[in-house]
């Protein structure tokens, strides 16, 4: 299995963010446009860190858009470094258009640094183009 980092730009690959928003310092939105044609995945194996996670933040939600479908591609997972589909679960990349969020899933904190993954559950995508976007905002702790 492969790990591929998407976040280290001095490489091939690298995606830099798009655009990173920050709301008078009570968050940031972070986004992407993930291109595998630039490197792709081989699906059931290979994965690949998207975005940097500050340690003390929690992320609140994660927004997937199919821009370029792939027809070998019908599912991706997105997580972080622990748990390969925390924010999203098997979600439909196969049409244009199509976005998944993730409306189910709680809000996740980290206590250490880490990172939004990508992992393709089905086939190997090689063409398809993504917009990755996440909420993340600190933690507040009052003791």
């Amino acid at each position: 299995m492969a790990t591929y980092d998407f976040t280290d730009t001095s490489n091939s690959y690298g995606i830099p963010l798009v655009e990173e928003t920050q709301w008078k310092n009570a968050g940031v939105l972070q986004r992407s446009i993930i291109d595998f044609s630039k490197q792709n995945l081989t699906g059931g194996s290979d994965d690949a860190k998207l975005m940097d996670i500050p340690a003390g933040t929690i992320v609140l939600w994660v927004y997937v858009r199919t821009i370029t479908a792939d027809s070998g591609v019908t599912d991706i997972n997105i997580g972080d470094d622990t748990v390969s589909n925390s924010f999203i679960d098997a979600a439909d990349v196969a049409t244009a258009g199509n976005s998944v969020g993730s409306a189910s899933v709680v809000a996740k904190y980290f206590s250490t640094a880490d990172h939004i993954t990508i992992e393709a559950v089905t086939g190997n995508p090689d063409t398809l183009k993504l917009e990755v976007v996440a909420c993340v905002v600190p933690a507040i702790d009052k003791e």
